[in-house]
């Protein structure tokens, strides 16, 4: 028993001497004085009894009773009930002796549940309570999530692929115009120097902190996107109401906070300063995060995935001083956006990443320029990374469900239905009718996929639009949308309704399918361009039953692709493609493309051109494997008849004979005469320049063409030239040529040489990809020297005969200049 005391008056002792430390007091025993504790009362009281009965000299003696044999005194009672209360503590609060991890874990004597006492350890030794929470690393996280884990490392290497290189400006943002910039951003993240991290002790002086008010006066509204996220640290106190005040000054919205936790694990218990508002110590920061546009997770995936990450983040506490924060924020942004337009306010130079725009007033160098930033995102869709059809199986969705089809109404289940289709519909033909259009409202959904009935309202009779153009701007919509609602639209029915009791003849049109023609008196007959296209890819016998599920699958998706393309392009002198069949060569599709008359259809060269650049800014799959097209135009425009719905092989029986079409193919094949290798571009062939400096030491050799070095150098910059662009341009790059080397470091100037001119991709995205992709070779490509410029077709090279007439006649011109 006695050993078993005085072990529990070494722990009370121990507990003591912590808590004497955590509030300052002198001594273990001194912590009566700063807590007035009971006993420490009781003796002073006692103290001042015992000073005034000194001086007081008639205060009777106190009356001590005798102690007879086998009876205690008062002190032997005062002990033994010690020794049983302490018992009794020690029987309901068991103590491990050592501290090793959470599964021995030092549990507090207080608690009527010690196995979960963080607070009391917290208490006993500084460890703070989410020191102990498992697996918080991005490592070993989702270790026992096989699933999410997989989709985490695709989602890496599809961001690492599509990231921009990394940039930065040194800015003042006191005075820097954010508009400056002449971008829009799909994603901000603030890391402002609040004051808050100024009161902390450690910190040093090298910028200045700013006020709320000064975040405030941000124009942050300048440079955001249509659709785009803020991400704002706001600390931990006035800044959870002042960042809320931030975000609707931009025009955002706040949607989510995410919040980090810091652990001690590695200084556990060390004195932190107090905020001198605060009473308890504050280990957490939040960073609030708004949205802006409708975004939402059922609807726009091709812009956020949500549900990947958690919005915690553990991880240790930064050095006195330090003001990093964790870089998981980047993951966590870079997870949920797919925009790839980021930029970073307040950097430093440890923050600068790939894919981050870095603007600071710290930071040490610059190599922003606004017109090689926005060259990254020459197509309007560039400024999104995509995705995989891998990703898209495992990220967790939201889909939209209607949970009933009963009319009269939206279903309660369609409500989200209805408002986005409502948002589209009110976008769409607002920007088309201005004022003249009111709203759009949905009065129900009904089975067949999902048919949604809904009325378009305008201002009065005479503004409403005809039926035709209305269906023409919904489906241009279709076209140049990237919204999943409006992918899925087959088929559209537009009835104009002048009162309540007559109604005009609907008209309508499947998208995704050979359209009905609008029911009009007259039209001008249409103009049809045959067009054949060859894929690479396995030939499945179904596609020879044009009923087919293969067929119309295959048919549906090379419809929608061809009227996307030509949409954009002809606008309304293009009216629709159809398929008309399927054979073997890998797969070949004879197909029409169908034009509103003879005078709209355009350069069949034209035509091809422009699937070429939808080709290779695409990443459908179908387009990539496209390796030939033939475009066949009849010769005269009486040779068509009317499209129908029934009956599309009857529009081109009478097109058959050879004499009255004109057929433009681009093939990848070659012809018998194929140059060499190595050799420059012929006349037939079409080709870029291309520039770029490689970080190599030049030598006198390089400058000579027959010289060993410069073969192998050229061998070797061809190589790696030539991967590159096969995996970009096939099947219409043919090959590369080297032009010479210059100093500084090594100056290389070629050639790509391609198919003839009309396979040339868009020099704005040749830019862009040959300089992403020429970072990832072993050709020591220096950052920045890539240079793509478009050339018109070069003479060739003259020979030595050549060269020899060409002396001759001007020996001759001098003679007869003489004479003369």
């Amino acid at each position: 028993m006695n050993s078993r005391l005085q072990e529990i008056r070494e722990k009370q002792k121990l507990r003591r001497q912590i808590l004497a430390q955590q509030l300052g007091a002198e001594s273990a025993d001194s912590i009566g004085a700063v807590l007035h504790s009971k006993d420490e009362l009781k003796e002073i009281e006692e103290t001042r009894e015992a000073s005034r009965a000194s001086y007081d000299s008639s205060a009777p003696p106190l009356k001590k009773k005798p102690q007879t044999e086998g009876e205690e005194t008062e002190e032997d009672v005062e002990e033994q009930k010690d020794e049983v209360e302490v018992q009794q503590e020690d029987e309901t609060n068991p103590y491990e002796e050592v501290y090793k991890d959470s599964s021995t874990f030092l549990k507090g004597t207080q608690s009527l549940n010690p196995h979960n006492d963080y607070c009391q350890h917290f208490v006993d030794t500084g460890h703070r309570p989410q020191n102990f929470i498992r697996d918080v690393g991005l490592a070993d996280r989702f270790e026992e999530y096989p699933k999410l884990r997989e989709l985490i490392r695709l989602k890496d290497e599809l961001i690492s692929t599509t990231n921009v290189p990394p940039m930065y400006l040194q800015a003042d943002l006191d005075h820097f115009e954010l508009r400056d910039l002449k971008s829009q951003f799909d994603v901000i993240l603030i890391e402002p120097p609040l004051e808050e991290y100024y009161r902390e002790s450690g910190i040093s002086h090298t910028e200045r902190f700013w006020t709320w008010d000064d975040i405030m006066r941000l124009e942050i509204e300048e440079i955001s996107a249509l659709r785009s996220f803020v991400f704002l640290w706001c600390g931990s106190g006035e800044g959870l109401d002042l960042g809320r005040m931030c975000l609707r000054k931009w025009g955002f919205r706040r949607c989510e906070d995410i919040c980090w936790i810091k652990t001690n694990k590695n200084n556990p218990g060390k004195t932190k300063a107090l905020d001198p508002k605060a009473v308890f110590q504050r280990t957490k920061e939040h960073c609030l995060m708004g949205i802006k546009g409708t975004v939402r997770r059922s609807t726009d995936g091709d812009f956020i995935h949500a549900n990947v990450d958690i919005d915690l983040i553990i991880t240790e506490e930064p050095e006195m001083g330090n003001v990093e924060k964790p870089v998981e924020i980047f993951h966590i942004i870079e997870h949920f956006c797919l925009g790839r337009r980021r930029l970073h306010l307040f950097g430093r130079d440890s923050t600068i990443r790939p894919g981050w725009l870095t603007v600071g007033p710290t930071l040490t160098n610059t190599n922003f320029n606004p017109e090689a930033y926005a060259s990254h995102f020459p197509l309007p869709d560039d400024h999104l990374s995509g995705c995989t059809e891998e990703i898209e199986r495992l990220r967790p969705k939201s889909p939209v469900k209607l949970k009933s089809d009963r009319g009269g109404g939206a279903p309660r289940g369609g409500r989200a239905l209805a408002q986005h289709l409502q948002q589209l519909l009110d976008g769409i033909l607002s920007r088309k009718y201005g004022g003249r259009f009111r709203r759009s409202r949905v009065k129900s959904f009904r089975r067949g996929s999902v048919v949604a009935d809904s009325d378009l309202i305008f201002a009065n009779a005479t503004s409403v639009p005809d039926t035709a153009d209305v269906l023409k701007t919904i489906l241009e919509a279709k076209f140049a949308s990237n919204d999943t609602l409006l992918k899925n639209l087959t088929s559209i029915n537009v009835t104009e309704l002048s009162n309540a009791s007559t109604a005009a003849p609907p008209s309508s049109v499947t998208p995704t399918t050979l359209p009905a023609p609008t029911t009009t008196t007259t039209s001008p007959p249409e103009a049809i361009v045959g067009l054949q296209l060859t894929f690479d890819q396995p030939y499945d016998n179904n596609l020879s039953n044009s009923s087919s599920d293969a067929f119309q699958a295959l048919a549906q998706h090379l419809q929608q692709l061809l009227d996307g393309i030509l949409s954009r392009k002809y606008g309304g002198r293009f009216r629709r493609s159809r398929v008309k069949s399927f054979r073997r060569g890998s797969v070949v599709a004879d197909s029409d493309l169908i034009f509103a008359n003879a005078t709209s259809v355009p350069d069949t060269a034209d035509v091809l051109k422009t699937i070429l650049e939808a080709k290779f800014a695409s990443n459908d799959t179908l387009l990539k494997n496209l390796t030939m097209i033939s475009t066949t135009l009849p010769a005269s425009a009486t040779t068509t008849t009317t499209a129908t719905t029934t009956a599309p092989t009857t529009a081109t029986t009478t097109t058959t004979t050879t004499t009255a079409t004109t057929t433009t193919t681009t093939t990848a094949t070659t012809a018998s005469t194929t140059p060499a290798a190595t050799d420059p571009p012929t006349g037939t062939e079409g080709f870029l320049d291309l520039r770029f400096r490689m970080d190599r030491t030049f030598t006198s050799d390089l400058s000579n063409n027959s010289t060993t070095p410069y073969s192998s150098l050229s061998k070797e910059v061809t190589g790696e030239v030539n991967k590159v662009c096969q995996n970009l341009y096939a099947p219409f790059y043919r090959r590369s040529h080297v032009n010479n080397f210059t100093n500084g470091s090594i100056a290389v100037n070629m050639d790509l040489i391609f198919i003839n001119s009309s396979s040339l991709p868009p020099l704005a995205l040749a830019k862009v990809q040959l300089a992403r992709a020429l970072n990832d070779t072993t050709l020591n490509v220096i950052p920045g020297s890539v240079v793509v410029e478009s050339s018109a077709i070069r003479l060739l090279q003259p020979s030595m005969s050549t060269l020899t007439i060409f002396s001759l006649t001007v020996l001759a011109l001098a003679q007869i200049l003489n004479l003369s």
